[in-house]
């Protein structure tokens, strides 16, 4: 009962214009995500191959980084 919406729960005015333009602009952000996770989700194959293809740069990035900058102490060498 507490959620549902009543008549006297809608803002008039500037204010109830910003609510509406930003519920708007959220309708519209949601349901461009839910589609590219639904696509997302049916090309799993490429998916997981952007996945790898990222995964094996940060790690390329992580071993490839100057050991200058890090204390002799915190290479374990």
């Amino acid at each position: 009962m507490l959620l549902k919406p009543t008549a006297e729960s809608h803002f008039g005015g500037p204010l109830g214009r910003a609510f509406g333009a930003f519920n708007r602009v959220f309708k519209k952000f949601t349901e461009r995500y839910t589609d590219s996770v639904r696509t997302r989700i049916h090309r799993g194959v490429q998916s997981m191959a952007v996945f790898a293809v990222l995964s094996a740069a940060a790690l390329w990035l992580v071993y490839s980084r100057p050991t200058g900058f890090m204390p002799d102490e915190d290479q374990a060498t």
